[in-house]
C-alpha cells in the first residue's frame, strides 16, 4: 500500500509542461532583470507554472528576494510555498542573506490582494465606406486575456469578429498586426466600444453568420459590465460654432493621412461624371454660366443620390466619430475641424449650396477619379473604360 502512494505521488510530481508555459517560463526567465515582480506575476496564471518558474529562477543574489516575496503572497498553494523555501534554501548556503523576505507567519505583515485589472477598448479611425476595427481585452477568467476583436461597419453591420482566450504576449501582437492594418488606435470607454459593436450588430448579415455567432459569446459579458446608454462623448473643451466651415479648413481635414482616402465610390460617381463629360462635349453650344450651371446641377443631383436621409445621418456621424478620435488622439485641431465639418451637415435635404461639406467631398471625389484617369490613360480615354482598382472593405483575421 505504501508503494502505491509512492506512486501516486510521483505521477503527480511529474505533471508536464504544456508548450505554452514552457514558452511562457523561458519568456519571463528573460524579463527577470528588467520587469517589476508585480508585473512578472501578472504573467503567471496558474500555481504550476509559479512552482516551475521558482525551481528554475537564477540565485545569484539578494534581488531576488523581492520577486519570491510577491510570488509567495500572491499564491496560496503548498508546492509554492515548497518551492520559496527551496529558493531561499539555496540563497542560505551561497551565504547570500534572506533577511528582507518575511514568512506568511509574520504578524505584522498585511497581505493585499491583488488589484483586478480593468478591461480596455481600442477603436481605429473610420474609412471611407463606415469599416473600423475594434478590440476589447478584459481579465475576467484570471487566465490570460479574454479578448474580443474584428471589424465593424456601419451599413454592413460585422464584417469580421473573433472571440478567445490568449497569454498577454498573444494578445499584444495580434493588437499590434490588426494596427498595422486597420489603426492607429486609440484607447476608449467600454460604453463606447459598446455602442460601436451593437450599432453594427443590429444590421443584420446573413453572409455573416459565423462572425455574428463569435461576437454572441462575447456579448452576455460586455452588456453586463456596461451599457450603451452609457456612452457619450464630452466635446465641452472644443468650441463650437453654427458658423459655414471654410473650404480651406475643409481642405485641411480631408488631407489629414487618416481622412484622405474618404472619397465616395466610384462606381456611384461614374454616370455624373459621364454628365459632366458631355456638357464640355456637347454639339450644342453653351456659355461658361450656362455649362457651369449645369454641372450645378449634375453635382446637385449627385449629392441627393449618394446622400439620402440615411446616408447624410451616417455621414455625420462618421466625422462626429473622427472628431472624438482625433481628441482622444491628441490632435485637437483636426477634432474640432471633424466637428464643426459635422455639425454643418443639414440631415434633412437642402440645396447644393447648402451643403458645403457633401459638395466639397463630392467635388473632391470627382477631381480625384478625373486626375487619375488622365493619368493612367490617354488623351483619348474615354470615362466608360476607366476602371478603379476595388479596395478591400475588411482585414482577414486569424
Amino acid at each position: 500500500m505504501k508503494q502505491k502512494k509512492k506512486e501516486r505521488r510521483n505521477r503527480t510530481s511529474l505533471h508536464p509542461l504544456s508548450k505554452d508555459q514552457e514558452t511562457l517560463i523561458s519568456s519571463l526567465l528573460g524579463q527577470i532583470e528588467k520587469a517589476s515582480p508585480q508585473e512578472l506575476l501578472t504573467e503567471i496564471h496558474d500555481p504550476f507554472c509559479a512552482k516551475v518558474f521558482i525551481d528554475r529562477l537564477p540565485l545569484r543574489d539578494e534581488r531576488v528576494i523581492p520577486l519570491l516575496q510577491t510570488i509567495n503572497d500572491a499564491f496560496n498553494d503548498k508546492d509554492v510555498k515548497k518551492a520559496v523555501k527551496r529558493a531561499l534554501f539555496r540563497l542560505k548556503s551561497k551565504g547570500i542573506s534572506t533577511d528582507d523576505f518575511s514568512s506568511e507567519d509574520d504578524a505584522e505583515r498585511v497581505y493585499k490582494p491583488i488589484k483586478k485589472e480593468e478591461s480596455r477598448c481600442y477603436l481605429g479611425p473610420i474609412d471611407a465606406m463606415g469599416n473600423r476595427a475594434v478590440i476589447i481585452h478584459f481579465f475576467e477568467s484570471g487566465k490570460g486575456v479574454d479578448v474580443g476583436m474584428g471589424m465593424v461597419s456601419d451599413q454592413e453591420g460585422i464584417q469580421q469578429f473573433v472571440f478567445d482566450q490568449m497569454s498577454r504576449k498573444s494578445a499584444r501582437e495580434l493588437k499590434a498586426e490588426l494596427e498595422g492594418m486597420a489603426g492607429p488606435f486609440t484607447e476608449v470607454p467600454l460604453s463606447h466600444g459598446a455602442m460601436v459593436l451593437e450599432d453594427a450588430f443590429t444590421l443584420k448579415n446573413t453572409t455573416r453568420a459565423d462572425e455574428r455567432a463569435e461576437y454572441l459569446r462575447l456579448r452576455p459579458w460586455l452588456l453586463q459590465n456596461t451599457s450603451v446608454k452609457d456612452y457619450s462623448v464630452n466635446f465641452d473643451d472644443i468650441t463650437t460654432s453654427d458658423r459655414e466651415i471654410t473650404k480651406t479648413e475643409l481642405e485641411k481635414l480631408f488631407e489629414h493621412n487618416l481622412m484622405v482616402s474618404w472619397l465616395a465610390p466610384f462606381e456611384v460617381l461614374k454616370p455624373f461624371m459621364m454628365e459632366m463629360e458631355s456638357v464640355h462635349q456637347s454639339p450644342i453650344v453653351l456659355s461658361d454660366p450656362q455649362k457651369l450651371h449645369r454641372i450645378e446641377e449634375i453635382k446637385e443631383k449627385c449629392i441627393n443620390t449618394l446622400f439620402d436621409a440615411a446616408g447624410r445621418k451616417r455621414f455625420k456621424k462618421r466625422l462626429l466619430e473622427m472628431a472624438f478620435f482625433f481628441l482622444t488622439s491628441d490632435e485637437r485641431d483636426y477634432a474640432q475641424l471633424s466637428l464643426y465639418a459635422a455639425a454643418n451637415i443639414q440631415e434633412r435635404a437642402s440645396q447644393f449650396s447648402q451643403q458645403p461639406v457633401l459638395g466639397f467631398f463630392v467635388d473632391r471625389s470627382t477631381a480625384f477619379y478625373f486626375e487619375l484617369g488622365n493619368e493612367t490613360g490617354t488623351e483619348e480615354t474615354v470615362i466608360e473604360d476607366f476602371e478603379i482598382p476595388e479596395t478591400p472593405s475588411g482585414i482577414i483575421l486569424p
